[in-house]
């Protein structure tokens, strides 16, 4: 077994984590930023709603409100048009996008990214749906990898992409986890 600590094969890196700050994957994000601050990383949240009041900021990481029109519908659009703005500011190592799919500032980019999908799913407008779906596809053809919690996300997005093996290589499947410090056997 091999006793190396984590701190001497991981590598201290910048890393901009991109939300729209949905309140059900904000503890993923906390947990994710603590993991990378405690590995030496430098971690940049970049959001549209500052959400954030009760996250535990770990060290070496910032919460960063992107400027927003307040107007229903245009939040992603405004964030989508100033993230490459903060991008280039911050000049991250890798780019985290956590469900992309609701916005397009990950094409607005050319930092090395990581897709963070967490299901398959588009409107039912006709017109919002073709954009939903541009949007989704060439965010997982640039990621350099797509994280997905299921085995039905995943097999969802090997459909979408039959036949482009490339693509389907670079889906893993990292469930999500639970918190045993609340949730535990009664007994």
């Amino acid at each position: 077994m091999d006793n190396t600590p984590e701190k001497e094969w991981a590598y201290a890196m910048r890393v901009a984590i991109v939300t729209q700050s949905f309140l059900r994957t904000a503890r993923l994000i906390e947990h994710l930023s603590q993991h990378l601050s405690n590995i030496g990383s430098e971690v940049y949240i970049l959001t549209g709603l500052n959400r954030w009041k009760d996250f535990k900021s770990a060290p070496r990481t910032s919460v960063v409100e992107l400027p927003v029109l307040k107007i229903p519908y245009t939040i992603a659009f405004a964030c989508s048009i100033t993230l490459p703005l903060y991008l280039k500011r911050i000049n991250p190592d890798v780019v985290i996008d956590n469900h992309p799919q609701a916005n397009f500032s990950s094409l607005l980019h050319n930092y090395p990214s990581i897709a963070i999908i967490y299901d398959v799913h588009f409107n039912r407008n006709f017109l919002a749906r073709k954009v939903q779906k541009f949007i989704s596809v060439n965010v997982i053809r640039k990621a350099k990898k797509v994280i997905v919690p299921s085995l039905v996300t995943k097999t969802q997005l090997e459909q979408l992409f039959e036949g482009e093996k490339e693509v389907c290589n670079k889906i893993c499947v990292v469930p999500l986890g639970v918190d045993l410090e609340k949730f535990r056997p009664v007994g």
